[in-house]
């Protein structure tokens, strides 16, 4: 941990943010103001009330642009790739590179990550889950994901089928 400085801040708990109440309970303007960053902890707090989980996080504030993306993952290796789902008719294509270097450590079977692309131009993966709360988008066939679990599903190449493929398992 590290100390943040002044500057703009985000303060959510282990798992989740209240960026639908920004103004009040998510964003900090200037993280030098302790009255302002007091005011919007005890309004995250109050508005997470019993599900407040793991405690309160402050992050430094990052300018991102254009929409989140939701990765799937099983065994490391991305399974589908696609828009969040509070902008489902985005288009995004992540780059993965660097980000899969980091899923494969985690060594965790099934992980999903939210990532979005800073202003500077780098990908960030903004959450990380195990999948528990991870919406699948209405538009996505659930036998994509269904169908990577199944062993036999993979292709030849070793790798998982995308929806960019088509239907998982079709030719």
């Amino acid at each position: 941990m590290r100390p943040l400085g002044p500057g703009a801040g985000i303060v959510k708990d282990y798992v989740k943010s209240r960026k639908h109440d920004w103004d009040t309970a998510c964003f900090v303007p200037d993280l030098a103001d302790r009255g302002g960053l007091r005011a919007v902890v005890d309004a995250f707090r109050a508005l997470q009330g019993e599900f407040l989980a793991g405690g309160i996080v402050v992050r430094a504030f990052e300018r991102f642009v254009g929409p989140e993306a939701r990765v799937w993952w099983l065994d490391g290796q991305p399974v589908h790739v696609g828009p969040h789902p509070d902008t489902p008719g985005a288009r995004v294509e992540p780059d993965l590179a660097g980000i899969a270097e980091l899923v494969a450590k985690l060594d965790c079977r099934f992980v999903t990550t939210d990532v979005v692309r800073r202003a500077d131009g780098a990908w960030r993966v903004v959450e990380v889950g195990d999948g528990q709360v991870s919406d699948r988008p209405a538009t996505l066939d659930p036998e994509v994901l269904i169908g990577a679990l199944t062993p036999d599903r993979v292709q030849p190449s070793g790798r998982f089928p995308t929806a960019a493929d088509g239907r998982a398992g079709e030719d």
